[in-house]
C-alpha cells in the first residue's frame, strides 16, 4: 500500500533437510530461530512504499542431500 511499514516481520519457513546458521542482515535487522524449522527476521526501520531490502541467510544442508537437488 501507499503507507510506511513499521515492526516489519518476515517468517522463513526451511525446507525439512535445511537448518539455519545465521544471517548477515542490514542494520537494525535481526533474526531469530524459532526452533520450529522456521526463522523469524524482524526490524525495527521504517519501510518506505516500495523499498527493497536484502535479507540474505545462510543455511546447511543435509549430507544426505544430492547436490542439484530441489528443495
Amino acid at each position: 500500500g501507499p503507507s510506511d511499514a513499521q515492526n516489519t516481520a518476515v517468517t522463513m519457513t526451511l525446507p525439512t533437510d535445511a537448518t539455519f546458521i545465521n544471517a548477515n542482515l542490514p542494520v537494525g535487522w535481526f533474526a531469530a530461530d524459532n526452533g520450529d524449522g522456521t526463522v523469524t527476521l524482524t526490524t525495527t526501520n521504517v519501510l518506505a512504499p516500495d523499498e527493497t531490502v536484502l535479507l540474505p541467510v545462510t543455511v546447511d544442508i543435509a549430507p544426505g542431500v544430492i547436490p542439484g537437488s530441489s528443495l
